[in-house]
């Protein structure tokens, strides 16, 4: 009998659970750096309802996660690709947008008439990354908890049927 796999099905997965709210608040820091950056339009209205049902997901599968379901922790990977997606159109979405850098260090648009300092621009690509990292570490020790415990209770069951 392995104790560690026996204490598995008692306790919950704390360490993908708090990944995966450490996810939700860097996305939330991302969320407030692009608002400070944007001119309020319709795509940053569908930006907004796009987080939040982001949010939403990652918390219903950071639960499931807590209690070792494999199948959320495939969704919580899938969040993590497309967090790593956006790390590619933000920097596609300022280089059409943006025409040229200041003597401040700032982005200047002369379409949209808005400057963005890059620190700002650097600091939501940090968000970035760090949040599609807690996304896939979550979801990866999920997964590999979960198909241990699978294992570990078939084994389980197979010797009381013996």
């Amino acid at each position: 009998m392995n104790i560690k796999l026996d204490k598995m099905r008692y306790q919950p997965n704390v360490l993908s659970y708090y990944l995966g709210f450490l996810a939700i608040a860097f996305d939330v820091l991302y969320l407030f750096a692009a608002l400070n950056t944007l001119v309020p339009s319709l795509a940053t209205a569908v930006k907004i309802l796009l987080n939040i049902v982001l949010m939403l997901m990652t918390f219903l599968s950071i639960e499931k996660c807590k209690k070792y379901a494999k199948e959320y922790s495939i969704v919580l990977i899938v969040f993590g690709i497309i967090s790593l997606l956006r790390l590619l159109y933000v920097p596609l979405q300022v280089y059409l947008s943006y025409d040229l850098v200041d003597e401040t260090g700032s982005l200047v648009s002369n379409v949209i008439k808005t400057i963005v300092p890059i620190k700002d621009l650097i600091r939501m690509v940090v968000y970035l990354i760090i949040m599609s990292a807690c996304f896939l570490t979550s979801g990866l020790f999920c997964y590999v908890r979960s198909v241990k415990l699978e294992k570990y209770v078939a084994s389980l069951e197979k010797k009381e049927i013996k």
